[in-house]
């Protein structure tokens, strides 16, 4: 005899919770066992496109999917439940949509730059100071040389932003009066 669709959605719960755990261990194909397999209880259900759980336990599956490099296969069970009732479900699968579809970007190699380990770094190391007086100069021997010129009070766009805010303060204090009077 099958057991009641409660009791499945109960152990489907449970089995995503177990995905969910192997999935932050980082043992990827074993949370995808446990999310096909309260997928398969939660699809017994008769109203299961509509379950919030059967929402959720397919965006586990995609993040897993495309954690494993099967990004097509990730973006086809987002795919799938775009149009899910549940508002914040078709969000995040519009969401992982977009990610999973973007471009992978390649490192350029004139351009990038390795981070230090800081994990390992010796404590030596944390207490040497740099003054900011050493690291300015460090910096103006390198920059090129260019002309700043100084912004005049008399620059069109401060004398504009002037004018605005009078005008604006003039109109308040219009209201002010207004509001003193006849109120």
């Amino acid at each position: 005899m099958q057991e009641p669709p409660e009791d499945d959605l109960s152990l489907a719960a449970e089995l995503v919770d177990r995905g969910k755990t192997l999935f932050e261990l980082e043992k990827y194909t074993e949370a995808i066992a446990q999310f096909e397999q309260a997928q398969r209880l939660i699809f017994q259900h008769p109203f299961a496109t509509q379950l919030s759980l059967g929402g959720e336990v397919q965006i586990w599956l995609a993040n897993t999917y495309d954690v494993l490099g099967e990004t097509q296969r990730a973006i086809a069970i987002c795919q799938s439940i775009l149009q899910h009732p549940d508002r914040q479900i078709s969000k995040q699968a519009n969401f992982l949509v977009s990610i999973f579809s973007a471009l992978e970007l390649k490192p350029v190699a004139d351009v990038t730059s390795t981070l230090p380990n800081l994990a390992n770094i010796d404590k030596s190391q944390l207490t040497k100071s740099y003054s900011s007086h050493n690291h300015s100069e460090n910096l103006s021997k390198n920059a090129p040389k260019a002309a700043i010129a100084p912004i005049a009070s008399s620059h069109p766009h401060n004398l504009k932003y002037f004018l605005i805010w009078a005008s604006i303060l003039i109109i308040m204090g219009t209201w002010g009066i207004w509001l003193y009077k006849f109120a």
